[in-house]
């Protein structure tokens, strides 16, 4: 069976460049790979402002998705774990269906989107990253007061902090309880989410990519410009999919990093991997030297 491959924006974004417009890439991507895109970076795409680039970004993925699929958003993944694994004692996690079919249909009849919608879809994405971020800018400061009273004690390792956060009834678990909440109306109970969390590397990858980072953007020592740096909010949730490929592009330095310390903290399979180094397995390395937009 074909390695299963799933490129973020900033990948898509690489290669509706002008450098790849004469090389036979996409052909030489779908006869290698199964390919499948996430609600995520079809939700990017959408928002881009520029009538003609998402047209162009919306037929790449049409071609990306002929023989592949489209992944659900996250909060609808997790919601039907959830449900699957607190219905069936013979939970598999892979048999849990994950088409995004109104996503797929968006692609397909590009001729739907209007900027108005695209505006719209860019509005929400910058209101739910400022959202995202100020939670952590509000936290930051009451954990720089706790190091700034025992200015002794160093900066604790997102290692360690999960092994302390990992002891029955602490934080991780709650954290845990709290995400699957919406689904079932309250809060499960710690061995309920230690079950789920065992049984479902979808939501441990998310877990693990939250608390990663809260490390990141309150506990570690950082400058504001370096915080700036760090993965945002759809880096983060992007997580989430991990399991869901064997290969996972990007072309954002910030997001490499962060996924692959995630899929280190779990012990996942996926190769996270830069745009340019794809290009060198498949054979277009030498078209690969460009500089391009992350975004």
């Amino acid at each position: 069976m074909k390695p299963i491959l799933i490129f973020d924006t900033s990948g898509i974004n690489c290669i509706i460049s002008e450098q790849f417009a004469s090389t036979p890439l996409l052909p030489a991507i779908q006869s290698a790979y199964l390919i499948r895109l996430t609600s995520t970076s079809v939700e990017e795409v959408l928002a881009d402002p520029n009538r003609e680039r998402r047209a162009r970004l919306l037929d790449t993925c049409r071609t990306l998705m002929r023989d592949g699929d489209v992944v659900l958003p996250f909060h609808e993944l997790i919601s039907r774990h959830f449900l699957a694994f607190q219905n069936d004692r013979f939970f598999d996690w892979q048999r849990v269906p994950l088409e995004a079919r109104d996503y797929r249909r968006e692609i397909a009849f590009r001729e739907r989107i209007t900027d108005e919608l695209s505006e719209e879809q860019l509005r929400y994405a910058d209101e739910t990253g400022q959202e995202f971020e100020q939670i952590y800018a509000d936290a930051r400061p009451y954990f720089l007061e706790i190091f700034e009273r025992h200015p002794e004690l160093p900066r604790p390792s997102i290692e360690e902090i999960l092994q302390v956060f990992m002891q029955p009834g602490n934080v991780y678990w709650k954290m845990g309880a709290d995400l699957c909440r919406p689904v079932c109306g309250q809060a499960p109970d710690e061995s309920f989410v230690r079950s789920f969390e065992d049984a479902c590397p979808p939501f441990r990858s998310l877990l693990t990519a939250l608390f990663l980072t809260q490390h990141d953007r309150v506990i570690a020592e950082r400058t504001n410009s370096e915080l700036r740096k760090l993965a945002g909010r759809v880096d983060v949730f992007s997580a989430l999919f991990l399991p869901y490929c064997d290969i996972f592009v990007s072309n954002d330095r910030d997001q490499l990093r962060f996924l692959r310390k995630v899929v280190g903290l779990i012990g996942g399979h996926t190769e996270v991997v830069w745009f340019r180094s794809f290009m060198d397995r498949i054979g277009l390395g030498a078209e690969s030297r460009i500089n391009v937009s992350t975004r």
